[in-house]
């Protein structure tokens, strides 16, 4: 019966990310940008091409960054959608200054930091990002885009990107590009707001989609396993888990 239980839970999780590419066993730990300068990676990218999403569904996607005098990071992610044009705004920081390249990004205060990591980049031209949740170390779900200074970058060098992350194991043959054509803004709005409003439930749905929703969804899974006391039936001990 446990067994039967663990089974309807993780089915559960995965059609919950059917849209985004997920893999057995725990998140990979690619290399990141060596000598990361902060400073010259913050302004605008646009999306060139990413892992699907199922929270970030539209086209002409750019990002802004910015440092804030409490020196995190301003992340404020445009998007088109069904003709509307959707903006959030997100905090991001350092995790680790030792490795200042591994960044965590936040799109709420009820949501803890998720990887956001720069593998890659040359500051002028494209950045290579990536994130990944992982589920009880069963299984984790792979987040990857390629961003560039232009709304275009030629295909060499997109293949070129591909290869930075299929050489750290990360599988990006499922990566589609990001629609760029008839951008409605071409500054991004002086107000960001919050989209997905909690009295709106379908967009409070795809909120809990987000990146930072799955590692909530982790959490509950590690209540969900605690209180079944199926440590055991795992192979591992929740309570190992538990930082």
């Amino acid at each position: 019966m446990k067994l039967v239980i663990v089974w309807i839970f993780l089915l559960t999780l995965v059609i919950s990310v059917s849209s985004q590419v997920f893999h057995w066993g725990p998140c990979p730990t690619p290399m990141v940008q060596p000598n990361f300068d902060l400073n010259r990676f913050l302004g605008k990218w646009y999306e060139i091409e990413k892992l699907p999403a199922a929270y970030e569904k539209g086209t002409c996607i750019e990002t802004n960054l910015s440092l804030r005098p409490d020196k995190t990071i301003s992340v404020v992610h445009i998007r088109t959608r069904k003709g509307k044009v959707r903006i959030a705004e997100g905090t991001a920081t350092v995790q680790n200054q030792r490795e200042p390249a591994k960044l965590g990004i936040s799109f709420s205060y009820f949501t803890p930091y998720s990887p956001y990591w720069i593998l890659s980049t040359d500051y002028d031209s494209v950045v290579l990002l990536y994130s990944c949740t992982e589920f009880l170390r069963i299984f984790h779900v792979d987040y990857a885009w390629i961003l560039s200074r232009s709304r275009s970058l030629p295909p060499e060098t997109i293949y070129h990107a591909k290869e930075v992350f299929s050489k750290d194991n990360i599988d990006v043959s499922r990566m589609v590009p990001t629609d760029q054509h008839g951008s409605p803004y071409d500054e991004p709005l002086a107000r960001p707001y919050w989209p997905y409003s909690t009295s709106d439930f379908w967009n409070y749905i795809e909120y809990f989609r987000s990146i930072g929703a799955h590692n909530h969804i982790n959490d509950m899974a590690r209540t969900f396993f605690s209180h079944q006391n199926l440590g055991d039936t795992l192979g591992y001990e929740v309570a190992e888990q538990q930082e």
